[in-house]
């Protein structure tokens, strides 16, 4: 049963994540022209200052100077990827370092514990060994708090009709979990599905 309510909601997040990439150029397009509307309003402010400043003392113009980034391995990556590029990079390395982690748990272990004097290595495995109990429930129970954010800002964006309400609340409730910035950044998503 599990097997297949898994299958069931694969097929139903990917059908609406294929809709999502559809829609996707259309929602960027409307926040490109907003953007393109605030930059010419933005330039015409620019001008409009240089006009009143008048030209430099002594009728010299100013010579005008282009600064460029030296080419490197990771621009010419993101310049070819976009920041779509770059997300999926940023995650594929997730497993590899939760692979390591993983693996070095019982290194990394030993090792700090024998940074203590002998006579007290006792202690400081079993420290080590608290410490470590309190960080696991603390991650399960962020990832529990998500969940349930998930949940509750999905059903919230659905009644409002924000669209794709599922990964906007998805990514609202994650989001929020981030420590000081999380509630502002949990506003962005809803906002922009809302615009």
């Amino acid at each position: 049963m599990m097997v297949v309510l898994a299958g069931c909601l694969t097929f139903f997040f990917y059908s609406r994540a294929v809709d999502f990439a559809t829609a996707l150029p259309k929602y960027s397009g409307r926040i490109h022209d907003a953007l393109s509307s605030v930059r010419s309003q933005s330039k015409k402010i620019e001008e409009g200052t240089r006009s009143v400043m008048g030209s430099p003392p002594g009728g010299k113009q100013p010579i005008p100077v282009e600064v460029q980034e030296a080419p490197g391995l990771s621009r010419a990556a993101s310049a070819g990827g976009g920041v779509l590029g770059e997300v999926l990079l940023a995650i594929s390395f997730v497993p590899f370092l939760v692979y390591f982690m993983l693996t070095w748990k019982d290194h990394a272990h030993a090792a700090t514990v024998r940074l203590f004097p002998q006579e007290h290595r006792q202690t400081a495995f079993r420290t080590v060994g608290k410490i470590s109990t309190m960080i696991r429930s603390f991650i399960a129970g962020n990832i529990f708090v998500g969940f349930l954010n998930s949940i509750v800002s999905s059903i919230v964006f659905w009644l409002l009709g924000v669209p794709y309400f599922y990964f906007v609340g998805t990514i609202s409730g994650f989001v929020s979990l981030v420590p000081y910035l999380g509630i502002f950044l949990a506003l962005l998503p809803p906002l922009a599905g809302g615009i």
